[in-house]
């Protein structure tokens, strides 16, 4: 007997690629081709999986033959995070997609893709309920949360210790027990109100605030401090040692995770450090002194309530989830064979992510001050390099021809003529050396992951195209159609190439990117 499942779409507008991605979801999970209706769209088939229906990413309800509609997870969890400014839940259909859902907006990351998305593909892969997935790059965690929702067990590796350290919050307080996170919450809250209450923050503080404070009497130091004088007005600097101080006191290890990275996430707007510019440049409109105490309590019991209301709707966390420290160029850590990798890795030049995120390294103690500038060096896909190490990379690129694809060469080895020209200043001069660095770093990546990766396994990534100038005459470079050709080089398959058209990632897309992106589907 055939049966009719009819299934609604979510009430906020989608991109077209969002749409195809709910068709070849279903077209996966349910064995059937859909048809548009009204709504949404309508599947005919002997079968309807409840399991299957509750994995769609972008419909907000199913109907089957006049029986009691289904709510997908997806659906439910990003109506878990409207909550209102008072912290209740705000129930109801609404007209945004929500990607800061769950744990997921614990901490802004520059460049981080939606978790829809990783949702998405997972369905179209067609992932088994127990699937390992691995993934590179994993910046603040997205593809985790969403393992850890879905109950797949996935290991995370990452070069920047802020990110591994959002990435490990994001997962636990999934674990945490309830009671605990939330008498731990309030009683951070309880302590920090009665401080906030004694202070007036609408100027500086006086001598006397301050040794009040205990800024002056303390007996011990923020690391880097000398550092973050430099980038913290006295006032607001005495505020966040307060903080800091009252999270060290909290009992259990990752509720003061939680609470440092919900900090971490402040730092930038309240610091004298433009938090609208990528680059390190300070403000014009800072102001002496900040309610940094007030909006750090605000954020916490906002961004905490989201995850309470997210925990009601997941239950009991499946599988193990894990972010690592760790460069994928020279190892994956562990021996777990992975059923697929799901990631998005950094672009060639594209987001200076030390530099964004430095007073965070800084504040939490995560990076030396004086090595920032290195850390920043070691990232696949940094724009830092020094005149030697670019003289000895454009060395290789004219003698290593055959270690790269030819469309690679040919890309680098134009740039390299480009790049000579008079007229470009020494971030132009070192682009042709950026980019045969980056390739060649993918092309490890792509290495170290192929045999970690099951027979016919997947590996899926989102990336882009960007582009820059050199002597005058534009340069795109087409990542997307270059890193197909160095996985093909090192032996992956090509499965398929989707168009993600008019996909914006949130401090992504600047002066010179194109705002598109693709979804790249290899095979072993």
């Amino acid at each position: 007997m055939l049966n009719q499942l009819v299934l609604d779409w979510q009430s906020y507008r989608f991109f077209p690629y969002e749409r195809r991605l709910a068709r070849r979801e279903v077209e996966t999970l349910l064995g059937s081709v859909p048809e548009p209706c009204a709504d949404g769209l309508v599947v005919t088939a002997s079968k309807h999986s409840e399991r299957a229906i509750d994995r769609f990413t972008y419909f907000r309800l199913a109907r089957r033959n006049g029986a009691e509609p289904l709510v997908p997870l997806q659906a439910r969890l990003e109506s878990s995070a409207a909550v209102g400014r008072t912290g209740v839940h705000v129930v109801g259909p609404h007209r945004r997609q929500r990607t800061r859902y769950s744990s997921h907006g614990l901490h802004e990351y520059k460049g981080k893709f939606h978790p829809q998305i990783v949702r998405a593909t997972a369905n179209v892969l067609n992932l088994p309920k127990s699937a390992r997935i691995l993934d590179p790059f994993c910046g603040s965690g997205t593809s985790l949360v969403e393992a850890a929702h879905a109950g797949w067990n996935a290991l995370g590796v990452d070069m920047n210790p802020l990110a591994v350290l959002i990435a490990e919050a994001k997962l636990s307080v999934l674990r945490l027990p309830v009671s605990t996170l939330r008498a731990q919450v309030d009683a951070l809250t309880s302590d920090l109100s009665a401080v906030e209450e004694s202070i007036d923050c609408d100027t500086s503080f006086s001598r006397a605030t301050l040794r009040m404070l205990g800024h002056e009497s303390r007996t011990h130091r923020l690391p880097n401090e000398d550092y973050l004088r430099a980038w913290f007005s006295p006032s607001v600097l005495a505020q966040l040692w307060v903080i800091a101080a009252h999270i060290d006191r909290l009992k259990h290890a990752a509720v003061q995770a939680v609470a440092r990275v919900v900090l971490s996430d402040l730092l930038r707007t309240v610091s004298l450090q433009d938090p609208a510019d990528l680059r390190v440049r300070r403000r014009t409109d800072a102001l002496d002194n900040y309610p940094v105490i007030d909006r750090f309590l605000g954020a916490l019991q906002s961004k905490v309530s989201v995850v309470l209301n997210a925990r009601e709707v997941l239950g009991a966390i499946r599988g193990r989830q894990r972010a690592v420290l760790a460069d994928a160029r020279q190892r994956i850590p562990g021996t777990a064979v992975y059923d697929a990798v799901i990631t998005s890795p950094p672009y060639a030049t594209a987001l200076p992510y030390i530099d964004t995120q430095r007073l965070s390294l800084a504040f939490l103690g995560l990076v030396p001050a004086n090595q920032l500038r290195l850390a920043e060096r070691r990232l696949i896909g940094n724009r830092e390099i020094t005149n030697r190490e670019r003289q000895a990379d454009e060395r290789a690129l004219l003698s290593e021809v055959s270690r790269l694809p030819d469309s690679v060469f040919e890309l680098c080895s134009r740039a390299l003529r480009l790049a000579s020209g008079p007229s470009n200043g020494f971030r132009r001069r070192n682009v042709p050396a950026l980019l045969f660095r980056y390739f060649s770093d993918m092309r490890q990546v792509l290495e170290r992951a192929l045999p970690r990766v099951k027979r016919d396994g997947a590996f899926a990534m989102v990336v882009g195209p960007n582009r820059t100038t050199l002597s005058g005459e534009p340069l795109t470079i087409d990542t997307p159609h270059l890193l197909v050709d160095v996985a093909q080089a090192v032996g992956w398959r090509i499965q398929e190439v989707i168009a993600l058209d008019a996909y914006q990632r949130f401090g992504l897309h600047q002066e010179n990117s194109i705002t598109s992106e693709k979804l790249i589907l290899l095979r072993r």
